[in-house]
Order: C-alpha cells, then structure tokens, then sequence
C-alpha cells in the first residue's frame, strides 16, 4: 500500500562526522526479508552501499558460538569489558572474533550507522517538528522514575535534553552560562569531579533548518523521515542509553538498552518507529568521552516491539 512518505534534509554533525540529504528510493516490501528490513528499505538506511542486512540462521548460530547473542554475560562479553580497558575498541574485536559476520555500522558514515526514530506523520512545516520532539521527549519523561524531570539547557546555537533526578544533577542549578560554549567542549568533571550529567538523546541546532519533500513508501502511514531521522535537528535526537539507565541506576548493557527502547517505544503512538544500529555509541557528558555498547544486532522498534534485522524462514 503506497503512501506518501515526506523526508527532511538537513546538515548534521555527530562526533565530528558531518552527514548530508541523501536521496531515498523506497522499495516494495518482500517475504524474504525481515518486518525490519522492510521497514528499514522505506529510507535511505539500505541505499548507498549500506551494510545493513538481515542475518541468516547460519550465521546467528555462528554468532551463538561466542556468546555474542543470546546471552547477556558470556566468556565474550568478559573478553570485550577486557579489551575496552585496554585498547577502547572491542566493536573491532567482535567483527574479528565472528569472522566478519558483523559490520560496526557506527564506524561508518552513513545513515545506518545513527540510531534514530522514523516518524509516520506528515510534516510541512517546523512546529510540526516541535511537536514530534515533545511526543517523544514525553515518552521518556514517563519511562523515568516519579520525580523526574527533562531540563532543556541551551548552549552555544543548540539545546540538548539532560535529565535531573535519582544521582542525575541539574545542570541549570549550576547557574552557568553556557552561550559561549559548544555543546561537545563542556563535561561536568571540569566544573565539579562530583556531578553526573544524564543526556536523554535529545538534541537540536538552530543552525540545521530542515528542509521538506513528498515521496512514495510503502508502507501504511504517510512517514515523514529525513532517511529515518539524524541525530540532530529532525526532529528529536536519538535515545542516549548511557544516560537514561544511568538515570534509573540501570546496569548499563544490550539487554537493558533493548528493554529501554521497547518501553519508550511502547509509551509512543503506533506511528512511531525507532531504528537501533548496532555498536551504539553515546557520549557520557561526564568525561566527553564514547561509550560504545557491545550491541551487535540493529534492530527496529514500534509500539513496544523490537524487530531484529533476521532473514524470515
């Protein structure tokens, strides 16, 4: 059933890697393939040489062998906390050690190597953003503990979403001005060793002006997506786990991340869609330094569903 499907382009920067309007040829949907890849062929998350794929049972076996799924705390898991310690790279080593099964899609710049959420709303214009972002910035509010509250702090040309409560510390208390900073110079150590900052993943510039166009999906609700949503200005930014679970005193690891996405998705009108990459990476605004999730399969979510990029039998 085609529909049209609205895409934003808009300049982004994340981590320093820069990501422009890509053009998006949306392809029917078929039985061979995953309900996520599916969803994930309606944007540009599968155009451009992208390495995004449905795993096959063979190779899921294969992954089984080194515990790399099915299971939240294996030899493998030890082996990569080991080899973040010392060398800060165990996404690498998980590609080695399963026999190049796995690409580290975050390790590329292309769009299947952002998480973000893929809305099917129509959008014209950039209240209607405005409201995208509220809807889901609410959905986190009400996944968090009762007390809870979302502080929008404004930095130099940009806003970003910090969580205050449980050992999450308000950064407007603080009664800084930050108007002369970047949003990436700034990590609380330097203003007191004692502070936690807790992003939630919301994130916009005033410098990305989105731009609109129709086009034709196939899937069941007119999707407005800028190739499934960047980091950045449109119209949300992603779900930064770090952040959130450290906000709940949540072990920070996949299987908690993959019930996190699902309860926030589940909190979500039904036409909201969030895609997963694997390897997510986060910035803990403590240190400024990445963190990377030992998260191998990217996954799709809606309305408290995870869809696994897996080849249908």
């Amino acid at each position: 059933m085609k529909q049209t499907l609205t895409a934003i382009g808009i300049s982004l920067m994340l981590y320093g890697c820069a990501a422009t309007t890509e053009t998006v040829k949306p392809k029917a949907f078929s039985d061979k393939y995953s309900y996520a890849y599916n969803v994930a062929n309606q944007t540009a998350l599968t155009a451009n040489k992208s390495k995004l794929k449905d795993f096959t049972k063979k190779e899921i076996d294969e992954l089984k062998k080194v515990d790399l799924v099915g299971g939240s705390a294996g030899s493998a898991s030890m082996l990569f906390g080991t080899l973040s310690l010392l060398t800060g790279d165990f996404a690498s080593a998980a590609v080695n050690l399963s026999g190049g099964i796995v690409a580290d899609l975050s390790a590329k710049k292309h769009s299947s190597g952002y998480s973000r959420f893929i809305v099917t709303n129509t959008l014209s214009n950039d209240n209607e953003s405005d409201e995208i972002a509220s809807t889901i910035r609410k959905a986190i509010l009400d996944t968090l503990p009762n007390g809870y509250k979302i502080e929008r702090i404004s930095f130099r040309g940009s806003i970003v979403d910090f969580i205050v409560g449980g050992k999450c510390d308000s950064v407007s208390a603080l009664n800084l001005n930050f108007e002369n900073d970047a949003f990436y110079s700034i990590k609380s150590e330097d203003i007191n060793p004692e502070l936690n900052w807790c992003l939630s993943g919301g994130y916009e510039s005033f410098a990305q002006i989105p731009m609109f166009s129709n086009y034709q999906s196939n899937l069941y609700h007119t999707v407005t997506s800028n190739y499934g949503f960047d980091s950045g200005r449109a119209p949300y930014g992603t779900i930064d786990f770090n952040g959130i679970l450290k906000a709940m005193n949540i072990d920070i690891n996949v299987v908690n991340y993959n019930e996190l996405i699902k309860e926030i998705s589940s909190k979500l009108p039904k036409t909201y869609y969030f895609y997963k990459t694997n390897f997510s990476k986060t910035v803990n605004k403590n240190t400024n330094k990445i963190v990377t999730l030992m998260d191998v399969m990217p996954a799709i979510f809606n309305n408290g569903v995870m869809y696994n990029f897996i080849e249908t039998e």
